[in-house]
């Protein structure tokens, strides 16, 4: 008898072992402990997808040296192609183009400032500009189609007109070039200039 009761306690220790092995992993299906698969697949697919965001965010201080000194090189080449270095290439730049657009320039005075950049003078050139329209409408092209940086500021029409034609009143600028004592030409010297016409 004392056999019978020690299995059966035996045999219920057994059951009891077993409901709670059935209890755990049913708890653990519907409750799992740590990150399932899928969350795990959208881990790893953040974790890619900011490493490509840092990736871009980076890429442009690649080689950051060698840019900086491409773009030095870059505003040199535009200094020494685009911008003049004496105010007299600004007026045989200017004459050339009225002439070529059989317009007439005349009054034209320059006016020399102080630029807020390094080895630049700011030059402010006014005139009047008398032609045909069509002749006059060429001009203003070739300006701003100029290699010379030229850039034309306003366009007013003149109170007095002349015939057939149209007058008109255009203020341009350009900056000037610091490429030394042999090209320069200085302030004082340039206010000596008379007005032209041409």
């Amino acid at each position: 008898m004392a056999n019978v009761t020690v299995a059966r306690q035996r045999m219920m220790g057994i059951a009891a072992l077993l409901g709670a092995i059935s209890v755990f992993s049913a708890a653990y299906s519907l409750f799992p402990i740590g990150p399932t698969p899928e969350e795990k697949w959208r881990e790893a697919s953040q974790i890619t997808l900011e490493h490509k965001t840092k990736l871009a965010q980076t890429a442009p201080l690649t080689d950051i040296s060698g840019k900086i000194g491409k773009a030095q090189k870059d505003i040199q080449r535009f200094y020494a192609e685009r911008l003049p270095a004496r105010y007299s290439y600004v007026s045989e730049e200017i004459g050339k183009l009225a002439s070529q657009n059989g317009v007439q320039l005349s009054g034209v005075r320059y006016s020399p400032a102080e630029s807020e950049i390094t080895d630049l003078q700011r030059l402010t050139i006014e005139a009047n500009l008398t032609g045909e329209y069509s002749h006059v409408v060429k001009f203003i092209n070739a300006v701003e189609r100029s290699k010379m940086f030229l850039l034309i500021n306003t366009v007013n029409l003149a109170p007095e007109q002349q015939g057939g034609n149209v007058t008109l009143q255009i203020q341009m600028q350009t900056f000037l070039r610091n490429s030394g004592p042999a090209e320069s030409q200085t302030a004082e010297q340039s206010a000596t200039v008379p007005e032209r016409g041409f």
